[in-house]
């Protein structure tokens, strides 16, 4: 009998699979890689490695769909009056323009900066404005 597979004719290794995930990936999908998978006892052939898709919940956005859904700080002069206020977003320094009279809780939304879907279109970035109380108070 041999030492390695014994006696089921089968020997486990580890192979790493190179492929490309299409961008704007559904969330939930799965993609099937034919005969990558485990082979069957005795000898048999590979079956399919079954690959399932998801998102990591995010440190700054929640996910809905396409949208991207994240909570906006500023302070209560300049949601009264309205302005451009300086953020990061995805990395990168972005100037959000507040309309003036904006409230706690209104959404700023962001058309086509959120997440793309597989037929080139992209979803939107929203942003759910919150009051800063430490600037409240000046």
């Amino acid at each position: 009998m041999c030492a390695h597979c014994e006696g089921s004719r089968t020997e486990m290794r580890i192979d790493i699979l190179r492929f490309t995930l299409a961008a704007g990936q559904p969330i939930g999908s799965v993609v099937v890689l034919p005969w990558q998978g485990i082979p069957a006892p005795f000898g048999g052939l590979p079956g399919d490695a079954v690959l399932h898709f998801d998102l990591e919940p995010h440190p700054e956005f929640e996910v809905d769909a396409l949208t991207l859904i994240r909570d906006f700080v500023i302070d209560r002069r300049t949601a009264e009056s309205g302005g451009a206020v300086w953020t990061k977003l995805l990395g990168r320094d972005a100037a959000v323009w507040v309309p003036a009279r904006t409230a706690e809780e209104d959404i700023i939304v962001l058309p086509r900066q959120g997440l793309y879907a597989l037929d080139g279109s992209r979803g939107d970035i929203a942003l759910r404005v919150t009051f800063d109380a430490r600037k409240q108070r000046r």
